[in-house]
């Protein structure tokens, strides 16, 4: 499983921050995409989502431009059925009121950044596949 602090990618800039400091959506995205046998490595995903202005001005990253990367999953927003099963993104609220996120596979999270304080739970996602032919 990949960390956001691993030394190949914790320092490389996303949007207005690094991938070390804000990057556990992105690297939870990448452990979900391993897990079901498609490798993107955390560098590889935040240079193809910048290159298509993947983040907003506040740094977040804009799910629709997901279909535009190496990644074959987004959050799913709508339809539960295209959901694969037991594979989760739960958003916790920090203390400083920044979001984290954690990868959950089979009840099971996987946390992108061990260590990290969290608060209450804001939402919890499942993830789907992305569509083929859809932009």
């Amino acid at each position: 499983m990949f960390l956001q602090t691993d030394a190949r990618w914790k320092d490389l800039p996303i949007a207005h921050t690094t991938v070390g400091k804000e990057g556990c959506l992105l690297v939870s995205l990448c452990n979900a995409n391993l897990l079901l046998g498609n490798l993107v490595f955390p560098d590889q995903l935040a240079k193809q989502l910048a290159a298509v202005d993947g983040f907003d001005e506040e740094g977040k990253l804009l799910w629709k431009m997901l279909q535009k990367t190496n990644s074959i999953l987004w959050m799913n927003m709508a339809s539960m059925e295209e959901a694969i099963d037991a594979m989760e993104i739960i958003e916790y609220e920090r203390p400083n009121n920044a979001s984290h996120f954690v990868f959950v596979y089979k009840g099971q999270e996987i946390d992108p950044k061990p260590g990290t304080e969290r608060g209450r739970i804001v939402s919890t996602r499942r993830l789907a596949l992305i569509p083929h032919g859809e932009e």
